[in-house]
């Protein structure tokens, strides 16, 4: 018999396809796993910052031989309150298919839109430099250049704002 638990992810890596783990809502506080393999049925793309996913362990004892196997929606949305209003943050994953030349763009959209523009950062897992443009309220476009040639380059964003 197995247990399953939950957690967020709080990083993702792609070169040894694990990701490093806080678990939540079982009474440890800010316990955390590195290194957690991902059942091969997950969907990578939603394997970002702050997403939640369930953990398969054999008991509560064992917590080190968990395994990710499932994950929540590709965009969570916090909020919080703040002197200044409510502040909204988004997190997301995208996958940017690659051209001939290894450029390649796409467009997220903020579900819900931001009441003004937020401010937005992107990442790609191999490091190559991202571009962001069209940015507005309810999305923006991610692009990247020098990557594989006809490939795909997976980029994590985040939006932050009113």
């Amino acid at each position: 018999m197995s247990d399953v638990l939950q957690g967020k992810v709080r990083d993702y890596t792609p070169a040894t396809d694990t990701a490093s783990v806080e678990l939540v809502h079982h009474g440890i506080i800010e316990s955390w796993l590195d290194g957690i393999p991902i059942h091969p049925a997950v969907d990578r793309s939603f394997l970002v910052h702050g997403a939640d996913i369930n953990l398969q362990v054999p008991d509560p004892n064992r917590l080190t031989e968990a395994i990710i196997v499932g994950s929540g929606a590709g965009v969570t949305a916090v909020s919080r309150s703040s002197s200044a209003g409510v502040v909204t943050t988004q997190t997301g994953r995208t996958v940017i298919a690659t051209g001939a030349g290894g450029a390649g763009s796409a467009s997220i959209t903020f579900s819900p839109a931001f009441v003004a523009v937020p401010t937005l950062t992107a990442s790609a897992d191999n490091q190559l430099p991202v571009t962001i443009g069209g940015l507005t309220v309810s999305g923006a476009t991610i692009s990247i250049t020098g990557g594989p040639a006809n490939g795909n380059v997976y980029v994590s964003w985040q939006a932050q704002g009113h």
